[in-house]
C-alpha cells in the first residue's frame, strides 16, 4: 500500500468529513478512478497508481479545522471529482511551515513573528503560518497555569513550538525556567511539534547576565533535543563588533525594531537559512549598514 492504513478520508466537494478509513486496497480502490486526492501536509504522494494525484497545500479554514480534528497526527487526504486548478496547484507547491510562539512582550513588540514570516518568503523558503500566545511580563508558567497553549497545541497542527520564558527568570531561578521548559516540552511532543527555545538578551544595563541566559537556554536544550535560537548571542556579538547600533529601546529591556529584527534574523538563520547562508532584506526603515551588521550577527552565531 503506498498510503498507510487507517488514513481517514474526507469528501471535499460537500465539505463534510465521512470519516472512511482506509484498512485496505479495496476500500480505497472503491475511490478510484473518479476522485482526486488532495494531501493536507506538503510533500507529493502517490495514492496507488489508478489515481490521479495533486497536492494541496493552502486549504480554507473550514478543510483545515475538519482535517485537524479528525486526524490529529495522521495522514489526512481530501477527495475531490474536479483536479485543482493547474495555477492554483503551482502557488500551493510552497512549503508552508506552523510556528506557535508562546511568550510575553519580548515576542509581540514589532511584531517578531511577521518579521520572521516576511524573511521566509522573501528568501524563498515557502510560508510562514504563525499564532503568538503572549502575555504582558508573563512567565511560562503563566501560559501554562491558563491552559490557553495546551489548547492551542491540539487544535492546530505544528512544526514548531517556541517558548520564550520571562527575560531575567533564566538567570535568577534556572531551576523553575527547566521545570517550566520541560512541562511545555512534553506537551509539544505529545502535539508531535518541535520545541524552540528563544534564548533571549541581558537589559542594557546589566550585559554580564548574557552568560546565565545562554547557560541555561543551552543547557535546556541540549537536555531535551530542542533547537535552541541563539538571539542573545546575535545581541551580545553585535553590540560588541558594533557598538554604535543600539538594539534596547529606551526602558534599556525590551527590543527596538532593530533588536527585534535582528531577533528574527536569528530565527531565519538558525530554522530555515540552508545552503544559502544569506538572509533577504525588508524594507523596513532600517539603514543599509545596519541591516547588513545584524545579518552578520545571525550569521554568525547560528552556523
Amino acid at each position: 500500500m503506498l498510503v498507510r492504513e487507517g488514513t481517514i478520508v474526507i469528501d471535499m466537494d460537500f465539505i463534510v468529513p465521512l470519516g472512511i478509513r482506509l484498512e485496505s486496497n479495496e476500500d480505497i480502490l472503491k475511490y478510484a478512478p473518479s476522485f482526486y486526492a488532495h494531501s493536507l501536509n506538503v510533500s507529493l504522494i502517490r495514492l496507488l497508481d489508478c489515481m490521479k494525484i495533486a497536492t494541496i497545500g493552502v486549504l480554507g479554514a473550514e478543510y483545515q479545522t475538519i482535517g485537524s480534528n479528525l486526524a490529529r497526527g495522521e495522514s489526512v487526504f481530501m477527495l475531490s471529482r474536479t483536479p485543482l486548478n493547474p495555477t492554483h496547484l503551482e502557488d500551493s507547491m510552497a512549503e508552508i511551515t506552523r510556528i506557535l510562539f508562546i511568550g510575553n512582550s519580548f515576542t509581540a513588540r514589532n511584531d517578531l513573528p511577521g518579521l520572521l514570516a516576511q524573511l521566509v518568503r522573501d528568501g524563498g523558503k515557502g510560508e510562514l503560518e504563525w499564532e503568538l500566545i503572549s502575555g504582558g511580563g508573563a512567565l511560562l508558567r503563566t501560559h501554562l497555569n491558563k491552559g490557553e497553549a495546551q489548547r492551542r497545541l491540539q487544535a492546530s497542527r505544528w512544526d514548531y513550538v517556541a517558548l520564550q520564558e520571562q527575560s531575567t527568570l533564566p538567570v535568577k531561578n534556572p531551576k523553575r525556567t527547566g521545570e517550566n521548559i520541560r512541562e511545555f516540552d512534553a506537551a509539544i511532543k505529545a502535539a508531535n511539534a518541535q520545541t524552540v527555545l528563544y534564548m533571549t538578551w541581558a537589559r542594557q544595563n546589566a550585559p554580564e547576565t548574557q552568560a546565565a541566559l545562554s547557560e541555561t537556554y543551552t543547557q535546556m536544550g541540549r537536555e531535551i533535543g530542542a533547537t535552541v535560537v541563539p538571539v542573545g548571542l546575535a545581541w551580545q556579538h553585535c553590540l560588541a563588533a558594533h557598538p554604535a547600533i543600539v538594539l534596547h529601546d529606551k526602558d534599556q529591556s525590551h527590543p527596538n525594531l532593530a533588536g527585534s529584527y535582528l531577533a528574527a534574523c536569528t530565527f531565519y538563520a538558525t530554522l530555515f537559512i540552508g545552503q544559502s547562508k544569506s538572509i533577504p532584506n525588508l524594507d523596513i526603515g532600517l539603514e543599509a549598514q545596519t541591516v547588513a551588521a545584524l545579518h552578520e550577527a545571525a550569521l554568525a552565531v547560528s552556523a
